[in-house]
């Protein structure tokens, strides 16, 4: 089974209880910080031992990692990225199905996927920070400096998006974006 459809599958098996501790982790490395079990606790309103139990079913999903240990506290990964992702587009109703992956480029892996309305779809996951990608900075316009790789990831996708309606309306041959809310016609 390969990576993104186990993924899938263990998305498919979350609790919306631990969507929400992975939400929060999101939020808090978006800022640099480590996640620890007092302030998530805190932050969620639920026993400390509860939001314990629930992260270490993430790691061992491999959703977050303890670089330091974790008593330091917890970090949402890529995988954790591409969980939330997946489900964010589940259940907004863009895509139903992944597939298999079409292409790794030095910024990303592209799969195939099925939209709400059954049309094939590309779907990327973002991965700035392999070697390959390490110095973006020299090939972006406009610095994607972050404080770690899942923020510069998705500023990188945010860019793309952006581009992407500029300039698939004008004729330009390129991907139609697609966000379960856009209705693209085609521009020939």
């Amino acid at each position: 089974m390969s990576e993104v459809k186990a993924l899938a599958k263990i998305v498919a098996g979350l609790s919306d209880i631990e969507f929400k501790v992975l939400e929060v982790m999101e939020r808090m490395s978006d800022s640099g910080r480590a996640s620890t079990m007092t302030h998530l606790a805190k932050m969620l309103r639920m026993d400390e031992e509860r939001v314990r139990e629930i992260v270490a079913t993430l790691n061992r999903h491999k959703l977050v990692w303890a670089p330091r240990g974790p008593e330091s506290g917890y970090y949402l990964n890529f995988r954790g990225l591409d969980a939330l992702a997946l489900n964010s587009a589940a259940r907004r109703g863009i895509l139903t199905h992944i597939g298999v992956r079409i292409g790794v480029g030095k910024e990303a892996d592209v799969y195939t996927g099925i939209s709400g309305e059954g049309n094939p779809v590309a779907v990327k996951f973002y991965r700035v920070g392999r070697a390959s990608m390490k110095k973006h900075k020299r090939w972006r316009e406009v610095s994607l400096e972050s404080i770690n790789y899942l923020v510069s990831s998705k500023r990188t996708a945010a860019r793309e998006m952006e581009a992407l309606r500029i300039l698939y309306p004008v004729g330009v041959p390129v991907p139609a974006p697609y966000t379960g809310t856009d209705t693209w016609s085609s521009p020939l």
